[in-house]
């Protein structure tokens, strides 16, 4: 099977082509492959003849969004993916949308059909994306997910590593007590993407981890599990945060999202923040060797 991968040198989009083994993977540049130019698109995609397209590609700085770059964040997450999804029907072709939890107005943990209303505009943008995939029959799988992590990606800062940064540099961080979210280990993630694609799913799951937690509660289980200094970390509310950091973008309070469909059918358990913080600093760790007859586990599949 051949998949076509937009942003493949993004956060997520870039683990997904180190990890993928099983699909054969075409991964245009953003030059080779601007989202936002139809005939670009129709023109690459009727020369590779993918069987999905995995669109991970996206602007995703929220505050920026908000104020700055409206106009960039509208034209590559909501007419990006209008052009996307409208060639792709034309040409018979699956399309993977990667959207997020800030679609929701934060007000509890969220499955697939609950009631979108973003609060802020980048997650207007993906909310439109989201509607453009949805008006365009059935040949579609839409992804939601909340907060992804991993443990080295040199082109982008994510909020877990952004913590971890600070307190193993000894430094006081502030973190929000009174807004939940589900992070969610990249690695577990794009195992989960490539679960779908791989058996044709089509429709709308949430993969997000387990956990419905505070930032709080994050750096608490990230001094835990690297044995850092707990009293580095102040609680702070998120007006108080976005108060003296003078932030734009409204944020939803609890954007938790359940993934209890995605693990009933595909019979994979997303793991809570612990588990993946630990995977995480297995990353990180100097290899050691193993015993392997002392080593048990179970397939992904």
């Amino acid at each position: 099977m051949k998949a076509l991968v937009t942003g493949a040198d993004g956060l997520v989009g870039s683990r997904f082509v180190e990890l993928e083994e099983r699909l054969e993977l075409v991964t245009p540049t953003e030059q080779e492959l601007d989202v936002t130019k139809p005939n670009q698109i129709r023109e690459f995609l009727e020369r590779e003849k993918p069987d999905w397209v995995i669109h991970f590609a996206a602007y995703t700085n929220v505050e920026k969004a908000q104020e700055e770059q409206k106009e960039l964040a509208y034209k590559v997450n909501y007419i990006g993916t209008k052009n996307l999804i409208g060639i792709c029907n034309e040409l018979k072709i699956k399309l993977m949308y990667l959207s997020t939890d800030h679609v929701f107005p934060g007000e509890g943990m969220y499955i697939e059909d609950d009631k979108q209303k973003p609060v802020n505009y980048y997650g207007e943008t993906k909310f439109l994306g989201e509607q453009a995939i949805m008006a365009a029959g059935s040949n579609w799988l839409l992804i939601r997910t909340s907060y992804p992590y991993r443990a080295e990606f040199a082109n982008k800062k994510d909020v877990v590593r952004t913590i971890l940064e600070k307190l193993q540099n000894k430094e006081s961080v502030e973190l929000v007590v009174d807004q939940a979210v589900t992070p969610t280990f990249i690695d577990d993630l794009v195992i989960g993407i490539s679960k779908l694609v791989r058996d044709n799913q089509v429709g709308i799951y949430h993969i997000s981890g387990r956990d419905c937690l505070s930032f709080y509660d994050m750096g608490k289980i990230l001094c835990e599990v690297f044995d850092l200094d707990y009293n580095l970390i102040k609680g702070t509310t998120l007006q108080e945060f976005m108060t003296k950091y003078n932030k734009k973008a409204p944020q939803p309070k609890k954007s938790c999202m359940n993934s209890n469909k995605f693990q009933k059918n595909t019979m994979m358990i997303m793991p809570d923040f612990r588990e993946g913080v630990i995977k995480m600093k297995t990353q990180l760790s100097p290899v050691k060797e193993i015993n392997v007859t002392n080593v048990g586990g179970a397939s992904a599949d």
